[in-house]
């Protein structure tokens, strides 16, 4: 995009305060690179104020602002100019449909419930180049925000314009369909994802079909057995109908390995997004790798998709990400970066030459062209080989993150926990996307624990929950805060301090209102007052306690008696202290967020929510091998798997030693494999179980996956299996199980 902020403010109806400046692009997240010819638009949310971040993007040398007050700028940047409206929210969805519509190529637009990335990613996968060039809207960019977004990326040349579109409330549509005014609409799936906001199924396809009321055509997606059969030809109906040319489907990828996340060779850690090479997808990339800060950066980058792209744009945006070492691949890549490059003229020739000191403690983002087959890059940078691997899926641990924060108040903050490795799923990889997500604290059991977040460039405050004297030393040298339960407690904490000639610390005191772990009794009020009172050395950050019972009914009247013994003693705690800031107050867990708003105050911990409101984590192996057993024979130690007729039994390459209980063995649990419950038979040993495959046997193949616990089965339900609740279940997952992360 190329305009002026005059222009900008004309269509908007906006005033413009300042010099006239030529924008080439939109930002709206402040966490990420932005350009300094960029427009960084304030927008106001439920849980945040887009104001609050002008002054640290003016600060990195963006001058240009849409906000709907005048920002409060320190005196070094008071050339900034800036226009004012009163939302800037629909002021920048207005500026997206004047933009759209100086736009005459074809636009298609696609909703439904589920599929929409699927056919918009697998319609650009089979594009082909003679058609002209495409342009669609990035990753899921398909809310309110980012249908605006994508649709000012559109620079006018494209052949097609393919934009998605999701809604999750009435009403929301109509804006949608003002901006993208489609030519072609297409339409996926109907199904129960947000249905809770539509008074029915019908209600909510009446929505949806708003965006179509003025498109001649729309292409319905077809019924079929296989959903991946029914993407696949959604996309390619599109092409049938525009009757354009495209590339053979049989080697389309699915989408879901975007941004994966594992840990590689050398201590290094891989961002794998082998799945497209674009300058918009490199972008993206680029701005996720940042999170991780304090790790040398390697990009493995292939040759662009656009054989016309200016590779000065580039060079240009890796100058900015700062990255140290680009090892490229292809023949046009071959340009002058500001770094170290190692070039090589295909991929095998890299495969042949890899060197581990390349990665040394690196994070390494792995961006190919689809032809480049970069997975293949991927796989020999791993550094575990484990059939068996832990899928992390941050994107829905944000979406987790945002049902809670819209149940709060907006000055409401959080402190996620992140203790016992993020409940199994791999702490530093969590911290830092919840660090990105602007939570306000982390919470640790351990200082080893919070030192290992640390070091891994996580600049979030953490609070360590059960703190000892032995790590006080640690903690102070790398700002990690304790809990403090008692008067002794305190006094060794004080006494450490001043050793170390530290002071103003920031301190959490813990009070026991009923759970009788750790924590001040209130008798012991009057000499706590007495010990802050007399020291410079520390400060009361936070004041909490933990409800015994909060997710119960039944145990109503107890926690409303701990919240009350809260309130009586912090109160007290508070008037008490002379020389400080009130401290921020908590009590409420997960449970504790949903059912009782009255005791929010001015935190909440967020814990087991974080993980499990949907399902983040999801265990998966590949069956490694299939035989006929038939009676008298049995399966596994002590035969325990007594066989009642001919069978079909499959090797799972996992055993207790992963963390799979053995109360699971012995047919107490079902596997799904590719759809099918199946049942383990015999006892669970240390490295493999063995689930009895008979009913799919037709079907069934070496090599297929099983789901151990994601969607189907549920971690929860596993631990009604085992009597037992699903922390144990997500925390016993082993170190040697390699964790992938998919954002």
């Amino acid at each position: 995009m190329n305009y002026r902020l005059s222009q900008i403010a004309e269509i908007i109806g906006g005033t413009l305060h300042g010099n006239d400046l030529t924008i080439s692009s939109i930002a709206t997240d402040s966490r990420s690179h932005i350009p300094t010819t960029a427009l960084f638009c304030a927008i106001n949310g439920v849980n945040h104020n887009g104001n609050d971040y002008i002054n640290d993007v003016a600060h990195r040398g963006v001058r240009a602002f849409l906000c709907n007050q005048r920002p409060n700028i320190q005196q070094q940047n008071n050339d900034i100019s800036y226009i004012i409206v009163d939302n800037t929210l629909k002021s920048l969805q207005n500026l997206a449909a004047a933009h759209r519509q100086s736009f005459d190529g074809e636009v298609i637009a696609i909703t439904g419930s589920g599929g929409k990335t699927i056919v918009k990613e697998w319609f650009a996968q089979m594009w082909d180049n003679k058609n002209g060039k495409l342009l669609r809207s990035p990753q899921s960019y398909n809310s309110q925000l980012g249908v605006a977004l994508s649709l000012l990326m559109i620079e006018g040349s494209e052949k097609i314009v393919f934009i998605e579109a999701g809604i999750s409330a009435p009403k929301e549509m109509a804006a949608l369909e003002d901006m993208i005014k489609p030519t072609l609409g297409v339409f996926t799936t109907i199904g129960d994802a947000h249905a809770e906001n539509f008074d029915s199924i019908k209600h909510k396809l009446a929505e949806k079909e708003i965006l179509f009321k003025g498109v001649k055509h729309v292409i319905r997606q077809k019924q079929s057995t296989s959903i991946t059969n029914s993407n696949l030809q959604t996309a390619l109906d599109i092409y049938d109908f525009l009757k354009l040319t495209h590339k053979e489907p049989s080697n389309i990828e699915d989408i879901a390995m975007r941004l994966e996340v594992r840990k590689g060779r050398a201590g290094s850690l891989l961002i794998n997004d082998s799945y497209s090479c674009d300058i918009t997808s490199l972008t993206i990339a680029l701005d996720f790798a940042d999170r991780y800060t304090l790790r040398r950066r390697v990009v493995v980058l292939s040759d662009m998709a656009n054989p016309n792209v200016d590779y000065g744009d580039v060079r240009e945006l890796l100058r900015v990400h700062k990255i140290d070492l680009i090892i490229a691949v292809g023949t046009k890549i071959k340009t002058q970066f500001h770094c170290d490059l190692i070039h090589f003229n295909t991929k095998d020739e890299l495969m042949a030459n890899l060197q581990d000191e390349w990665f040394a403690d690196a994070v390494v983002l792995i961006k190919g062209a689809r032809k480049y087959n970069f997975e293949d890059i991927a796989t020999k940078l791993a550094e575990l080989t484990h059939t068996t691997v832990l899928e992390v899926n941050l994107a829905t641990m944000i979406e987790n993150l945002d049902y809670f924060r819209a149940k709060l108040s907006p000055k409401t903050k959080i402190m996620a926990m992140v203790k016992a490795d993020s409940y199994g799923a791999g702490a530093p990889e969590i911290a830092s996307t919840l660090q990105h997500h602007g939570v306000n604290y982390l919470a640790v059991a351990f200082a080893d624990e919070g030192l290992n977040i640390r070091n891994r460039g996580v600049h979030t405050p953490i609070v360590v929950l059960n703190s000892d004297p032995e790590s006080y030393q640690t903690m102070i040298k790398h700002r990690l805060e304790p809990e403090i339960y008692s008067l002794n407690s305190l006094k060794k904490f004080i006494a450490e301090a001043n050793n170390c000639g530290s002071y103003d610390l920031p301190i959490h005191i813990k009070l026991d209102t009923g759970m009788h772990r750790l924590g001040f009794m209130p008798s012991d009020t009057e000499e706590l007052i007495t010990i802050l009172n007399s020291t410079d050395t520390v400060y009361v950050a936070t004041i909490f306690s933990h409800l015994a019972a909060a997710d119960s009914s039944a145990h109503d009247e107890f926690t409303a008696r701990q919240i009350d013994e809260f309130k009586l003693v912090s109160s007290n705690i508070i008037k008490g202290l002379t020389q400080q800031e009130q401290p921020l107050l908590h009590i409420c867990n997960s449970a504790g967020i949903e059912r009782l708003p009255e005791a929010h105050f001015d935190m909440v911990r967020l814990g087991i929510g974080l993980y499990q409101h949907k399902p983040v984590s999801r265990l998966v192996t590949h069956i490694v091998q299939i035989k006929e057993v038939a009676p008298p024979e049995t399966v596994g130690y002590m035969r325990n798997g007594e066989l009642q007729k001919p069978s079909t039994i499959a090797i799972l390459p996992i055993g207790y030693a992963d963390g799979l209980s053995r109360g699971l063995g012995a047919g107490a649990a079902n596997f799904n494999v590719g759809g099918q419950m199946c049942p383990t038979i015999g006892n669970i040993c240390m490295d493999t179980c063995m689930i009895d495959v008979t009913d799919i046997a037709q079907s069934v193949k070496e090599g297929d996956e099983v789901e151990i616990f994601g969607q189907n089965p549920t971690a929860e339900e596993l631990a009604q299996v085992l009597n037992t609740i699903d922390y144990e279940i997500l925390t016993n997952i082993s170190k040697r199980i390699k964790r992938v992360y998919i954002n």
